[in-house]
């Protein structure tokens, strides 16, 4: 069993499929105080500022997540439709590259453990990490796909932003939803795309569990 410290409906989603046992427990943190131009820094910034608060009331593993989505610069949640239909002009016949951080944190790490993760196949993983500090250990990485858009017409972008789908979602849009229909391909990991790099932390679970 571990803690969630993070709503969205998508992760959650990807976990109980997978199988794991968790909770939800929404952070209190404002996420918006990490800024950073570096997707790595920002995405594993955010992912741990979400993550402390929960581990601290709970004082069990708690995993912290977040995505952003980086083309020409990062894109997060839209905030108005005018921003959202940008978005969408934007990706229109490009790619750009999807970046999910994952922060795990937990009291305490055997030294056994530690080298069975780090033996772990990274796959499409970048930035792995794992920091020993005095109040709890912390593991960082982050999942990346890059992800190839065909052509959006305008009729399509206003028609889309009419709807409640861009505003959750980091670039404003859900490749799992009405906008996979503009998705001709991806590469590496679909998964941290949809929100969660499911695969690697599924495996690093595994590994705490023993």
């Amino acid at each position: 069993m571990f803690v969630l410290a993070s709503t969205s409906p998508r992760r959650a989603q990807l976990l109980s499929q997978a199988g794991l046992s968790f909770k939800v427990v929404p952070s209190t943190a404002d996420e918006d105080e990490i800024v950073s131009s570096d997707p790595h820094i920002l995405t594993l910034g955010k992912a741990f500022h979400k993550a402390l608060p929960v581990f601290s009331s709970t004082q069990q593993i708690t995993v912290g997540c977040d995505t952003i989505v980086f083309g020409s610069h990062i894109y997060e949640k839209p905030v108005s439709a005018e921003q959202a239909a940008q978005f969408l002009r934007e990706f229109s016949e490009s790619s750009h590259t999807v970046y999910s951080g994952v922060t795990i944190l937990l009291k305490t790490l055997s030294l056994e453990h530690e080298k069975q993760i780090e033996q772990l196949n990274k796959g499409n993983i970048e930035e792995f990490k794992i920091i020993r500090g005095n109040e709890h250990v912390v593991i960082q990485f982050v999942g990346v796909c890059k992800v190839h858009f065909t052509k959006i017409t305008e009729e399509e972008i206003q028609q889309y932003v009419l709807t409640k789908e861009p505003y959750d979602k980091a670039g404003g849009y859900g490749a799992q939803s009405v906008a996979g229909k503009w998705i001709w391909g991806f590469e590496g990991d679909y998964n941290s795309v949809v929100g969660l790099p499911l695969s690697y932390l599924c495996s690093v679970m595994r590994v705490l569990s023993k």
